[in-house]
């Protein structure tokens, strides 16, 4: 999923639709865009503090013959991409 996640965008949809109708999948959860909050350490290591807010989005789906094996977030507001 990570490397899906920091995939082109544009990659990907080229790849996809050279499965043409190989590749069924069922959607658990339609893409919605939302708000998550960023956490940092200063020198990596200290005490947590909140950074800020970055846009997400997330998606659930499941490929035809396949099992649920978790979700994942996008970065940004991409919904065909997530």
């Amino acid at each position: 999923m990570a490397v899906l996640a920091k995939a082109d965008s544009g990659t990907l949809h080229r790849l996809w639709a050279d499965l043409g109708d190989g590749a069924g999948f069922t959607t658990l959860r339609p893409a919605e865009t939302g708000m998550v909050m960023v956490r940092g350490r200063a020198g990596g290591d200290g005490m947590a503090f909140a950074l800020g807010e970055m846009t997400v989005t997330r998606c659930a789906v499941r490929l035809d013959g396949s099992e649920v094996l978790g979700f994942a977030y996008v970065a940004g507001r991409d919904r065909r991409h997530a």
